[in-house]
């Protein structure tokens, strides 16, 4: 194997062993905290001014959360130039949609069907008496042909 290379993956694994070591170290020196590290008041002791840190930082996550905010309704006013929707509200008046096809079926399969079925029988008795009257002026036309011969 070459040498170069062999002294290489020496130094590489040399170098990770005492960044393990320092990482170890200033860990236990933090002495805590959440992910192994103190708050910034902390970790300076006390000193005055570094309540400024943790406010700065306060808003700059507020800034975030509002520039995060715009940012979406920039994305919506866009998809609804383009006729658009986004995927929850398609999904949510679908949803609402099912729900009054179904209220409508049901009420359909209701009063409705007990109407519409009464309006087929009334028809289809109509359509027998129709039948029954064409039957009878046929006989009759008959009856008054051989009447005539």
């Amino acid at each position: 194997m070459d040498n170069n290379l062999m002294e290489l993956w020496g130094n590489f694994f040399l170098a990770a062993a005492k960044g393990q070591k320092q990482a170890g170290e200033f860990s236990k020196m933090a002495g805590g905290g959440p992910w192994g590290m103190p708050g910034p008041g902390a970790a300076m002791g006390g000193i005055s001014g570094t309540d400024a840190f943790e406010n700065a930082a306060r808003e700059c996550l507020a800034l975030f959360a509002r520039v995060n905010g715009e940012i979406q309704k920039t994305i919506t006013d866009y998809l609804a130039l383009a006729d658009l929707v986004p995927r929850k509200d398609y999904l949510a008046l679908r949803e609402e949609f099912e729900a009054y096809r179904k209220s409508v079926e049901e009420k359909g399969t209701g009063s409705m069907g007990s109407l519409l079925g009464e309006e087929m029988s009334l028809q289809k008795q109509g359509l027998r008496n129709f039948e029954e009257l064409v039957r009878d002026q046929a006989r009759q036309f008959q009856d008054l042909m051989e009447n005539f011969t």
